[in-house]
């Protein structure tokens, strides 16, 4: 447990192994490897197998078990079993604040926002430092369009960033914690801080497509069209291999849509002298007797003709 807490997952791992072979199939011992598991990247079916064993060897104290393996149903998209484990934790221990915080985030998802912000502030105010909590409900805020406090949310969040994810450097929670806080500053057009968060995103998880996206926009927000040229550039490199993913997508069409942008030259005419300066074609849609011309230095559209119609100054600009 010791080495899980201080992010050597490899290591809890190895841990948990050797105190399973000695001591047997314990329980807890079983939660703790299949938690040590899932952090160091080991395959889902190692962790489901462990967290079912878990629940079956103390029915009666499987909250914790039942909830993660609930948690690990819905990432394998079984949607029936993912609610059914969750309802049976629930049912074993009602106050279990994984149990509920997991249920917040499915009732986010569903659309239920306000059986969703109801069970969050409870959450916090039982457990007013736990970070996931904490993200979770500046998410909703966030999403309500309450975007102040939401970043007073995503703060307190970041306050218990454990010391381990600076040394180690890589980490998938604290990375998207950083995303969320940067698409909050991005609504706030609080750009710079925005950069900031999403730069640190990308630092902890590079595969974080949507921050690189992310970080191209507030780019090309601040004026910086090469920067934003290249942002989007080097994630479609990055995804090459799969053209169908919705983030390389983005990236193309922004690009296209940018570049187009950079090409367009904005052109005026303050019309201060007697004469229409060179370019003007004050004759192709003239209609007889009606055509543009230079009163005062102003454009004016003088002469007579009887019937309806239209009369036209135009210039090309290349």
């Amino acid at each position: 447990a010791a080495g899980y807490l201080s992010g050597k997952f490899g290591e809890a791992l190895m841990e948990a192994e050797e105190a399973i072979a000695e001591y047997g199939a314990d329980a807890e011992l079983l939660y703790l490897r299949a938690l040590a598991t899932a952090a160091d990247g080991g395959s889902a079916a190692e962790v489901v197998r462990d967290l079912r064993a878990s629940a079956a060897a103390a029915p009666l104290d499987a909250g914790l078990a039942l909830s993660a393996l609930a948690f690990w149903y819905d990432v394998l998209g079984m949607g029936a079993e993912a609610s059914e484990a969750l309802e049976s934790a629930l049912e074993l221990q009602p106050d279990l604040q994984y149990g509920r915080y997991l249920k917040a985030r499915w009732d986010i998802r569903d659309g239920q926002s306000d059986v969703a912000s109801e069970g969050l502030r409870k959450l916090v105010a039982e457990g007013p430092r736990c970070s996931g909590i904490l993200i979770e409900l500046g998410w909703l805020f966030h999403e309500i369009g309450a975007y102040e406090l939401a970043e007073v949310a995503f703060r307190r969040s970041a306050v218990s960033r454990p010391e381990w994810v600076s040394k180690v450097g890589q980490s998938s929670q604290w990375a998207d914690l950083e995303l969320r806080r940067g698409l909050n500053q991005m609504s706030l057009e609080g750009w710079e801080q925005a950069k900031d968060h999403l730069g640190d995103a990308l630092s902890l998880d590079a595969s974080q497509f949507s921050a690189q996206n992310s970080l191209a926009t507030v780019s090309y927000a601040l004026g910086d069209l090469t920067q934003a040229i290249s942002d989007f550039g080097f994630l479609q490199d990055n995804l090459r291999q799969t053209p169908e993913d919705v983030q390389y997508e983005y990236a193309k069409t922004w690009q296209e849509r940018i570049q187009a942008h950079a090409r367009l030259r904005r052109w005026e005419d303050p019309f201060d002298g007697n004469r229409l300066r060179p370019g003007w074609d004050v004759q192709s849609d003239s209609r007889n007797g009606v055509s543009p011309s230079l009163r005062g230095g102003k454009l004016a559209i003088l002469g007579t003709h009887d019937g309806s119609g239209e009369t036209r100054a135009t210039r090309r600009v290349t």
